[in-house]
């Protein structure tokens, strides 16, 4: 039986057979074996510490004439390689710079983990990933405070080192459910005007290099089941309406938030007066961002604020038209 090259230690005690999908043209299943060490598989994991008190039929390694048993796993192999990676070489996954590929590799893990109930193990992980996911407002402006400079070097997928691409955080979710905090924050970051590419449509690989290397997200959209589309939309088309009511209803709406609205964007000497003052110009944005997809409207709003106030426009009207 095969032997997966970094899990076969010359003193392992125990051997893990796990199932391989079969690749075409072969139809029959396959399987890896992993010749593993019993205490240190005890000490991660109440269920193997049990698992090794049950007596295990002993089969030829095919490597040497000792009795090695063998116990066949019901699990991945992919998975169950991750897992073991995790068991043995921690820092390799959890000291990685891209938040991105931590969370690719604990994704096949974590399932395992939680499983055999590796529960110190486990804490980690989640630990890692709650670090990497914004679940708060300050800890989203904390990312996008690293986002920035980040994009400004350029030349490099760069989002990958910060941001975890959000359909994989639902995914992930439904098998792990400690990451289920951070399920909302995911959905609202999926409605962002961000993320318009996803991994259904048929793209050119010097188009999806170009995206990504610009900071775009390829979302993998084929990972939402159906019931996650609907929590969506339904997220998506409240947000809007609020945005709507919003619009119509500026002084009010805004005034339940403290805020300040100038009734006019100009002053006693000013030479290039706003016309129909700052409220009329948020409404304007505001209303137009509904009207445009994946628009999302804090962005636009930026946008059309700097355009509208160019930097040679009076500093005392510039100020006030970019605190909204």
């Amino acid at each position: 039986m095969p032997y997966h090259p970094e899990f076969n230690f010359e003193d392992g005690n125990i051997v893990l057979r796990a199932l391989i999908d079969p690749q075409p043209p072969s139809t029959s299943p396959d399987h890896i074996s992993f010749r593993v060490h019993k205490s240190i598989l005890r000490m991660q994991s109440e269920v193997f510490d049990g698992m090794m008190d049950i007596p295990q039929p002993p089969t030829k390694d095919g490597s040497s004439d000792d009795q090695i048993p063998v116990v066949d796993m019901l699990d991945d192999a992919t998975e169950l390689i991750a897992a073991l990676t995790l068991i043995y070489h921690p820092e390799k996954i959890l000291q990685s710079s891209s938040a991105q590929s931590v969370f690719d590799d604990l994704a096949l893990a974590l399932p395992v983990v939680r499983k055999y109930q590796m529960d110190k193990l486990l804490r980690s992980c989640i630990v890692r990933i709650q670090t990497d996911c914004p679940n708060t407002l300050r800890e989203w402006d904390m990312r996008n405070a690293k986002i920035d400079p980040l994009k400004q070097a350029g030349g490099f997928p760069w989002v990958e080192q910060v941001v975890v691409e959000p359909a994989g955080i639902i995914a992930l979710a439904r098998r792990v459910p400690e990451i289920k905090s951070l399920v909302p924050v995911a959905f609202y970051d999926l409605s962002r005007a961000d993320y318009t590419v996803d991994d259904t449509m048929d793209l050119e690989d010097e188009f999806e290099s170009i995206y990504t290397e610009n900071g775009g997200i390829i979302v993998r959209r084929s990972l939402l089941t159906t019931e996650d589309l609907l929590i969506l939309w339904r997220g998506a088309n409240a947000i809007k309406s609020e945005i709507y009511q919003t619009a119509h209803n500026l002084a009010l709406r805004l005034g339940l938030f403290q805020y300040d609205i100038p009734s006019k964007l100009d002053h006693a000497g000013c030479s290039q007066p706003l016309p129909g003052g700052l409220e009329k110009f948020i409404s304007d944005i505001l209303i137009d961002s509904i009207a445009r997809p994946y628009t999302d409207s804090i962005a636009w709003m930026k946008i059309k604020a700097d355009a509208t106030y160019p930097e040679n426009r009076c500093q005392i009207c510039l100020e006030d038209g970019r605190r909204f």
